[in-house]
């Protein structure tokens, strides 16, 4: 069974209920998910998943929630060769604030990448003035995501 880590970055809960209504979807695809909405390194680590997938949205002037802030940290400063592990990224946001649109997402993505991540699939962008659901957004991605997944 294919394993799949959710580490959610969430200040209101939007992004903590599309990682929940993905994890359901993975029910359908014969996935294991594991969501982690307070992440540190060592237990997403620990989870050995085949992949994980950054749930964001993005606060202030494009700055990480306070529940991932300790996961983007330890990346930083342990700097971990993640060249063996996948990931995606889901990035949240609101293009109203042009500069810092899903800059929490951009953050993470460029930081996986800098840490050698294989991205499973380009990571989407979700705009909060687009789609008010954000599963709206992501359904379309989220078929490929699952399809690159198995």
């Amino acid at each position: 069974m294919t394993k799949l880590a959710i580490v959610v970055g969430s200040v209101f809960g939007g992004a903590t209920n599309l990682a929940e209504q993905i994890a359901e979807q993975a029910k359908q695809h014969d996935v294991e998910v594991t969501i982690f909405e307070d992440a540190a390194l060592a237990p997403v680590q620990s989870s050995q998943a085949d992949c994980w997938l950054i749930v964001t949205s993005t606060t202030g002037q494009g700055d990480l929630p306070p529940n991932i802030e300790l996961f983007f940290s330890e990346l930083q400063s342990v700097f971990p060769m993640l060249d063996q592990q996948k990931t995606a990224v889901i990035a949240m946001g609101d293009s109203s604030y042009v500069d810092s649109f899903c800059g929490a997402g951009e953050q993470i993505h460029n930081l996986l990448l800098e840490l050698g991540s294989p991205q499973l699939v380009p990571m989407l962008t979700i705009d909060a003035t687009e789609d008010f659901e954000p599963m709206n957004g992501a359904k379309l991605w989220l078929a490929e995501f699952f399809d690159a997944l198995s």
